[in-house]
């Protein structure tokens, strides 16, 4: 009886471990679209006009493991918020997630304003692209070569919202390049900004 019951033991535990689904967090590869990390500032402008992100809400999933539960996928997730320009009223907020079959990218400007007494967002420009597992993209058109400011910037993906159906959207257009993320973004009115120089370390932090 008891030689039954360890055996019993055994055979439940080693089940158990042989369920354990090994999750290899979010890959260093998919960053390459949000490379931003905690404390960075970049900035942006347009003829005398700036507007400037400081990334203080960075995060990326870690490896981990599932326990014996074979039946749940890895859930590897990134995110970067940036403060709000108070100068510009913006923020920006990106998002990524590692799914089967595709990793999914969502980039958010928000534009604030005072509504009664509240500070809040009153419109939201949503940019979304794919990347599959064969490493294609959907949802935007590669560029070659594109030059800002005097530098080459290579592989460029561009993003661009229909504004026939999103009548309110501000900014309907925004490029990344890999390694550097956002490197241009359009508005509506004819301005375009444009990344000005090599991200900087925030001093307060």
């Amino acid at each position: 009886m008891k030689k039954t019951l360890y055996l019993t033991i055994v055979t439940v535990l080693f089940s158990t471990c042989s369920n354990d689904t090994d999750c290899s967090g979010f890959p260093e590869k998919r960053k390459v679209w949000l490379p931003y990390y905690k404390g960075e500032l970049v900035n942006f402008s347009s003829g005398n006009a700036s507007q400037s992100f400081a990334f203080n809400d960075v995060y990326s999933t870690l490896p981990y493991t599932i326990h014996g539960n074979e039946s749940l996928d890895c859930e590897c997730m990134t995110h970067c918020y940036s403060d709000i320009d108070s100068a510009n009223n913006i923020q920006m907020k990106c998002d990524a997630e590692k799914l089967k079959l595709r990793t999914e990218y969502k980039i958010q400007f928000q534009h604030f304003g005072w509504q009664s007494k509240y500070y809040v967002p009153t419109q939201i420009d949503f940019f979304e692209f794919d990347i599959k597992t064969d490493d294609k993209i959907e949802g935007g058109e590669i560029i070659d070569e594109l030059e800002l400011n005097n530098q080459i910037y290579n592989d460029v993906l561009k993003i661009e919202i229909d504004t026939i159906s999103n009548k309110k959207t501000e900014i309907y257009k925004v490029y990344l390049a890999p390694e550097c993320g956002i490197i241009r973004y359009d508005y509506r009115n004819g301005k375009s900004f444009k990344i000005t120089d090599a991200a900087t370390i925030i001093d307060s932090l």
